[in-house]
C-alpha cells in the first residue's frame, strides 16, 4: 500500500508531547533580566560571564592611591590601622641617624688603627666589620622611616606593605647577626672548656 505522505509519515517514531525544550542547544546568557532575548536593534545578545569578569576591575578609582576594594574599608580605616606605625617614624629616624654618626666615628678610628699597623691590625679588622654592620642596620632603619613617611602621605595598602617589608628586613638581619654571634660564643665556650679539661 502506497504511503501518501512519502517515505515517512509526520511524527513517525516520535512520542507525542516529547521533543527538545524551547531554546535547547543555545548558550545561556548571564547577567540579563528575563525576557531580554535580544539587544535593541535586533542583534543577538552577547554572552556575559556569570561573575562580572572585567567589570570587577572597572570600578571608579581602582588602581589609584587611596583606593580600597569593596569590603576592605577606605583610607580612614587604613590610616587607623597604620597609626601606630606612623608614630614609630621619629624614633626610627633618630636611631638610624645616630647609627650613621656612630659608625662614622668608628670608621675614623679604624682607619687610624690601619695606619698605625702592628698589633692593632686584628682589632682593626674586627672594628671594621662592626662598622659595616652598623652602617647596614642604620641604612635599613632609614629606609624603614622613608617607607613610613610614604605611607603617611599616600595611605595606600601598597605603601603599608612596603613599610612592613622594610621593618621585616631590619629585624631579619638583626636576628641573623644575633644567631651568628651566639654560635661564635658557643664555639669559643666549647673550645675553652675542652682546653681546660685536657690540661
Amino acid at each position: 500500500m502506497s504511503n501518501p505522505y512519502g517515505e515517512q509519515q509526520p511524527g513517525l517514531g516520535q512520542q507525542p508531547g516529547y521533543g527538545p525544550p524551547p531554546g535547547y542547544g543555545q548558550q545561556p546568557t548571564y547577567g540579563q533580566p528575563p525576557g531580554s532575548g535580544q539587544t535593541p536593534g535586533g542583534s543577538p545578545p552577547q554572552s556575559q560571564p556569570p561573575y562580572g569578569g572585567p567589570q570587577m576591575y572597572s570600578q571608579p578609582g581602582y588602581g589609584q592611591a587611596g583606593y580600597a576594594p569593596p569590603g576592605y574599608g577606605g583610607p580612614e580605616e587604613l590610616y587607623e590601622a597604620g597609626r601606630e606605625l606612623i608614630g614609630m617614624r621619629p624614633w626610627v629616624m633618630i636611631c638610624g641617624i645616630c647609627g650613621i654618626i656612630g659608625a662614622s666615628f668608628n670608621l675614623v678610628q679604624v682607619l687610624a688603627m690601619f695606619a698605625r699597623g702592628g698589633r692593632d691590625m686584628s682589632e682593626a679588622v674586627g672594628n671594621f666589620i662592626g662598622v659595616v654592620v652598623s652602617l647596614v642596620l642604620a641604612s635599613l632603619l632609614l629606609k624603614f622611616g622613608g617607607a613610613i613617611n610614604a605611607f603617611r602621605q599616600v595611605q595606600s595598602p601598597q605603601q603599608l606593605e612596603a613599610a612592613l617589608e622594610a621593618h621585616l628586613a631590619y629585624w631579619r638581619l638583626l636576628g641573623i647577626l644575633f644567631i651568628i654571634a651566639f654560635l661564635l660564643l658557643l664555639v669559643i665556650f666549647v673550645i675553652g672548656v675542652a682546653i681546660a679539661i685536657t690540661r
